[in-house]
């Protein structure tokens, strides 16, 4: 039982235990509150002593800005007139810049061009042959001695295409070649580049200038910033040509291409016309007038109006004189063109080159003239194949061989391969040829299924379309 003195002692330290906790929250608030002012202080401190340095700042401090008149500024040409415009001025406006800005694009996309399509038809070749550069069609034929007849980039093609270039001068001049060697296919990433060494010996001074001017032709970049600019005017004047687009209608129906005649058409049509023109053929080109030509020449030579052609020919020849094919081959007054022609024939790739010796000697067997010792180490470049061209024919072989949207993979062939294999195990079925043949396509699948995808893209190809002739010989192409 508890007494009433236990209770009271009780509630006294129940009493006693609130107040402290009273007081605790007391001290807490004005502790809170104090550090609140402290913080205001320093704000308001800090705004006045930095009101006060854009005073002393007159660079920064504007006084008194409600003094200033603003009405003024409204007053100029330019904002009086903007002022006034209605929402359907502004409107006209808007249309009006897009309609510039319209133009601009135009007139970028018209410059560029030449220098597109170069790199695609001429200066990066692409290294996927089959690929047609102008339609974008994949060459299915192309297997076996087709390809290796078609493909520039076999060991026997690019060291005949390369001593041909490093040979033959022009006008029976001959270079003598000592050595030639094409390395192995290089791929980086999106391009590829072939790696070329080469001596030989130039018989005279000027065959020896002559292949300096070939060799920066497409290794100096002033050179290809000179042609990329001819190429434009050229581009230009081809365009105002009232036989122009005859003549590609005709193209196109005598080629099979599947185009309409557009801006962009066009000018790809240009340029499969200047790059596959056959040889001997004669009026291929009938837009190359001898006036389009000398109107290149004074648009490119920057020729003034009122100028005769002759002072025009002598500027062009001095603006390109580090071009002499392109300076003297078309600064004349009979250019044709087959002096175009023979220019576009005669620009290779782009090359960088990486070492360049020459030696100057006496030849004794010929009456003691100068002959010149050449050694060349240069990189020759190219467009590279891309994994989606590799994706590209895989789906065409495919759909070509499965007759389904199943994309040629050597996992899909092998498969296909051990099935028949398990299918025909019945000797009176299937000739023991016929199993002999299964086992050897099964050999020579997993051999590249085993390597596949460590190979380069170029390879892959190869694979693909080695794969694809070994099912179409055993039939299992529908």
């Amino acid at each position: 039982m508890i007494n009433s003195s236990d209770q009271n002692t009780s509630h006294n330290k129940r009493d006693s235990v609130f107040e402290q906790g009273m007081k605790r929250s007391l001290y807490i608030s004005w502790a809170v509150v104090f550090v609140s002012l402290c913080v205001l202080a320093y704000f308001v401190f800090r705004y006045i002593t930095r009101m006060a340095s854009y005073r002393d700042d007159q660079s920064t401090y504007i006084p008194n800005p409600s003094s200033h008149q603003v009405a003024p500024l409204f007053s100029g040409e330019n904002i009086s007139s903007v002022s006034t415009l209605s929402i359907f001025d502004m409107l006209d406006g808007y249309i009006k810049l897009d309609n510039e800005k319209e133009e601009i694009q135009t007139h970028l996309r018209d410059y560029r061009t030449p220098f597109d399509l170069f790199l695609r038809f001429l200066y990066l070749p692409s290294l996927n042959v089959r690929k047609d550069p102008l339609v974008g069609t994949i060459d299915t034929t192309m297997m076996g001695g087709k390809f290796l007849e078609n493909n520039p980039y076999t060991d026997i093609s690019l060291i005949n295409q390369w001593t041909d270039f490093f040979k033959y001068m022009g006008s029976n001049t001959y270079n003598e070649i000592n050595s030639i060697v094409v390395n192995e296919i290089v791929e980086d990433r999106d391009f590829f580049y072939v790696p070329i060494q080469v001596s030989f010996t130039a018989p005279s001074r000027r065959a020896f200038l002559f292949l300096l001017d070939k060799l920066s032709l497409t290794s100096d970049k002033n050179n290809i910033m000179l042609v990329n600019e001819f190429f434009y005017y050229l581009w230009e004047t081809i365009k105002s040509s009232d036989q122009l687009d005859p003549f590609l209608e005709r193209l196109v129906l005598d080629d099979g291409l599947p185009f309409v005649l557009t801006d962009e058409t066009r000018d790809n049509l240009i340029a499969y016309a200047l790059m596959h023109r056959k040889e001997g053929d004669i009026n291929m080109l009938p837009f190359l007038t001898q006036d389009v030509l000398q109107q290149t020449v004074r648009a490119a030579s920057w020729c003034r109006d009122g100028a005769s052609q002759e002072v025009c020919e002598f500027q062009f020849r001095e603006k390109f004189r580090h071009i002499p094919r392109l300076a003297y081959g078309l600064g004349h007054d009979q250019v044709s063109d087959v002096d175009l022609l023979d220019f576009l024939s005669n620009i290779p790739p782009l090359i960088i080159l990486d070492n360049f010796t020459f030696e100057k000697q006496y030849n004794v067997a010929l009456g003691g003239d100068a002959v010149y010792e050449w050694s060349i180490t240069m990189k020759v470049y190219g467009q590279g194949i891309t994994s989606s061209e590799v994706d590209e024919v895989a789906a065409i072989l495919g759909e070509q061989c499965f007759a389904i949207k199943q994309p040629m993979t050597i996992s899909y062939a092998q498969s296909l391969v051990q099935k028949d294999l398990l299918e025909d195990v019945d000797p009176n079925v299937v000739s023991p040829q016929r199993s002999k043949d299964l086992l050897e396509i099964q050999w020579l699948l997993t051999d590249i299924g085993s390597q596949y995808d460590s190979l380069t893209n170029y390879q892959k190809i190869i694979k693909l379309f080695e794969t694809y002739r070994m099912l179409d010989d055993a039939l299992f192409c529908e």
